[in-house]
């Protein structure tokens, strides 16, 4: 059933409870989140301009989401909501507007993007990081210092808040699927551990006193880069300097791309350097029946699904640094091709283009075999991202006992759009809520694997 969900917005400090109308957005793949708040300006002319003031440009702006946002003894709002937070972000371009006499009274829109806006607006002084053999973690700890953006490589925390997990579930079921995902056994994983790597950026499995394990390799085996966090804490890089007018954001993820990882960003503001974790149990489903009225369970309003054949290819080769000229080259080459690519048993196997279409880039940058490789997946798996697509427009903002959220996966079977049934991995939700039109999510998914490092 739709869920009715408590929503509150901060921004500045302020509980604005006198908004119209906002929208969140939450995308894995764009590098600063938008949002917007609709709000009436009301009151004496100083109270409008002290208003103005605390939401004014470069003020923070968070929004809870939850059934039960309460205080809790002695803790502050921030301790007493850090499980119901869904965005952290600030202001950038306050609008106030007012119609003539007699139409409708004045309206202030506010606009911004998550904390990510920080490393995407600044650039990195070329001569700031000229280092070898760097952990890749610490250094992006080391850009994104200068904002208070903390770095985390497990992204798994981050699922349970925007899923609402903390909140819902026990937190031994909790502890148990982040402890899966880590490849360390449950009775060695805790909240005290997962801290002390995000602290001291130390591999969590160290931490744990794991050395290789059956558990570890089947978890790197589940991760769609073949990593798990702890491998992600362990990589060096193997020049670090920035290159003319790159910004913070461009820089960072030059070098995770490298290393098959990826950028987004939590709810909480931290910068997650991770990979998508395809291999979780699906926490939400949409299904619809041909014949039949909506099925009121799935909270589905409506579904699109998309086949797009346009710059796709059969094939895509990464040549390395060293070659000749003309077509015989002599250097290495990464090759991937679709008929390669690996398939999720829970969807068919992806339609393969019956043509040739190939694609040719250089690397001037790759140094082994293994990073050619990686990037000629990644750029075909980059075009491939958006063959199949799926949009669900729902009731509320999450189903059951969890909230929407991104790096999740969902059940779906369309039948009145023709879809078999399989897992889909959200890559975006948007919240959206009115005080006329009511609370609704807009969901975007792929098929498991698409996005592959």
């Amino acid at each position: 059933m739709p869920r009715s969900d408590t929503v509150i917005v901060e921004v500045g400090g302020m509980i604005v409870e006198n908004w119209e109308e906002y929208e969140i957005d939450s995308d894995l793949l764009v590098a600063a989140d938008g949002w917007t708040l609709r709000c009436p300006l009301v009151g004496s002319a100083s109270e409008r301009l002290a208003w103005l003031d605390v939401v004014a440009v470069g003020a923070t702006m968070r929004l809870y989401v939850g059934n039960d946002i309460i205080m809790r003894g002695t803790q502050t709002r921030q301790q007493a909501w850090a499980s119901y937070i869904q965005h952290t972000g600030i202001v950038d371009t306050v609008s106030v507007s007012a119609g003539q006499k007699g139409e409708a009274g004045t309206t202030v829109t506010i606009t911004g993007r998550d904390m990510a806006a920080h490393l995407v607006d600044n650039s990195v002084h070329p001569s700031l990081f000229q280092v070898a053999g760097e952990n890749l973690i610490a250094l992006a700890e080391g850009v994104c210092s200068e904002f208070d953006i903390p770095v985390i490589a497990d992204p798994s925390a981050s699922r349970n808040i925007a899923t609402g997990s903390p909140s819902t579930l026990p937190d031994q079921r909790v502890l148990a699927e982040q402890a899966r995902q880590h490849g360390i056994p449950v009775e060695r994983w805790s909240r005290a551990t997962l801290r002390a790597g995000n602290r001291s950026g130390r591999p969590y499995d160290e931490i744990a006193g794991l050395t290789d394990t059956p558990a570890l390799e089947r978890a790197r085996r589940r991760s769609s880069s073949g990593q798990t966090p702890s491998d992600a804490l362990r990589q060096q890089l193997s020049d670090a300097k920035p290159q003319g007018g790159e910004t913070a954001w461009e820089f960072i993820e030059r070098h995770a791309r490298r290393h098959g990882l990826m950028l987004w960003m939590s709810p909480l503001g931290e910068l997650i350097i991770a990979a998508p974790t395809y291999a979780q149990r699906a926490r939400f489903r949409f299904d619809r029946r041909v014949g039949t009225a909506i099925d009121a369970e799935t909270t589905v309003l409506a579904g699109t699904y998309t086949q797009n054949g346009a710059d796709r290819f059969s094939e895509v080769r990464v040549y390395g640094r060293h070659r000749a000229r003309g077509e015989q080259r002599t250097g290495r080459v990464g090759i991937a091709r679709a008929t390669d690519a690996q398939t999720d048993p829970s969807w068919p196997r992806p339609r393969v283009l019956p043509f040739t279409r190939r694609h040719v880039q250089h690397d001037t940058q790759a140094t082994s075999q293994a990073e050619l490789d990686r990037a000629a997946r990644r750029i075909f798996a980059e075009h491939q991202q958006e063959a199949d697509v799926y949009e669900v427009t729902a009731w509320g903002h999450g189903q059951r006992e969890y909230l929407f959220g991104i790096d999740t996966v969902a059940h779906v079977d369309d039948q009145q759009i023709g879809l078999r049934p399989g897992d889909w991995y959200v890559t975006r939700r948007t919240f959206r809520k009115s005080r006329e039109s009511g609370t609704t999510t807009d969901l975007r998914l792929i098929p498991r694997g698409r996005i592959a490092l």
